[in-house]
């Protein structure tokens, strides 16, 4: 009876042992759930942060040792200032033999490209390929850009990559505006491409209702 009513005392003992761990963890559980909800709610308000700030604010690119070049294309002009002002200078070429003034007429930087012109770039260096800046703004469409650089005394006429005049670059590829805005600085309409192609010849080809529009009002207007 004595060993009977032992093993009975064990089996209770360790039974209310169990009962009681399973007790704590119950009580335990809403805390942990408290914590997970915590930690996400948490995630979840840093992710929402993230995502409504301004891109700028994002990705506001670092400058410093970075050559006029890389700061032309970043649309760093507050660096190019300080740069040309410390002596550095504003016409330097790069590895593809470019300026700062390519970088940013390739790039559609307008407030950059106007803001060389007045520290002293040449509108009219070509670089590797042969492309000047006002080469670059026609091939991109950047009208802005475009007219400032013939603001500035780009050549309308200077032959550039690919033996393309602006003018025809931009014909070829739809650019009516621009089309008008080199004609209006003096651009030849007569010039000629490697295949022997006008502009108009590559509207026509091309079917640029609007491009053959603005060549034949200019015309119209000699």
């Amino acid at each position: 009876m004595h060993r009977v009513s032992y093993t009975q005392r064990m089996i209770f003992v360790q039974l209310r042992g169990k009962s009681q761990s399973r007790a704590a963890n119950t009580l335990n559980r809403p805390a942990r759930a408290e914590s997970v909800l915590g930690c996400f709610v948490g995630c979840l308000i840093v992710w929402f942060t993230l995502i409504s700030m301004p891109v700028a604010a994002q990705e506001k690119p670092v400058f410093e040792d970075r050559s006029l070049i890389d700061k032309a294309r970043a649309g760093d002009l507050e660096g190019l200032r300080l740069e040309i002002l410390s002596g550095a200078n504003v016409n330097e070429r790069g590895l593809e033999d470019g300026t700062a003034l390519h970088a940013a007429a390739d790039w559609g930087h307008a407030y950059v490209v106007r803001a060389l012109l007045e520290l002293g770039a040449q509108p009219d260096r070509r670089d590797a390929n042969r492309a000047t800046a006002l080469s670059l703004a026609a091939r991109r469409g950047y009208i802005e850009v475009v007219d400032i650089l013939l603001a500035g005394g780009a050549d309308p006429n200077r032959v550039a990559q690919d033996n393309e005049v602006p003018l025809i670059s931009a014909a070829r590829l739809g650019f009516h505006q621009i089309v008008t805005s080199l004609l209006a600085a003096g651009a030849d309409a007569g010039e000629t491409d490697s295949t022997g192609r006008t502009a108009r010849d590559w509207a026509t080809i091309m079917r640029l209702q609007q491009v053959l529009l603005a060549l034949d009002k200019a015309e119209g207007a000699r």
